[in-house]
């Protein structure tokens, strides 16, 4: 059985946590972002630390976060791309490219998911 531990950090914070994971070895298993019950977006940050130890750091975003492609590289860009295609940020040298949503959908930022239901459930979506 895994076990998991979270974190919150600050943005000003996420360079050292990519520079301590690097150096402990861990091993990056995705970005993500989300907003938050209370409107906050936040970007996940997910780790293997050992075959039993997940760390996830959860940062509040700020208008410019720093990007991990110099610690882990090029690759996490698409995570970063994105969460920039849906979510009000900006990670740093990582240029904004349509992923999902054309440039000029008005579906910008509205993403979201529901949980998966039964047949006969129906969603319940306001």
């Amino acid at each position: 059985m895994h076990k998991i531990n979270i974190e919150f950090i600050s943005s000003a914070q996420v360079g050292k946590m990519a520079d301590e994971m690097k150096s402990d070895k861990a091993r990056l298993l995705s970005i993500n972002g989300y907003v938050d019950i209370d409107g906050v977006p936040k970007v996940v940050y997910n780790f293997e630390i050992s075959k039993e130890n997940v760390k996830s750091f959860i940062c509040k975003v700020d208008d410019l976060m720093i990007s991990l492609k110099d610690h882990f590289g090029k690759f996490v860009m698409a995570y970063e791309q994105e969460i920039m295609e849906i979510m009000p940020v900006k990670f740093t040298g990582v240029e904004e490219k349509p992923m999902f949503i054309s440039k000029d959908s008005t579906l910008r930022g509205q993403l979201f998911t529901v949980p998966i239901l039964e047949d006969d459930e129906k969603p319940m979506i306001k």
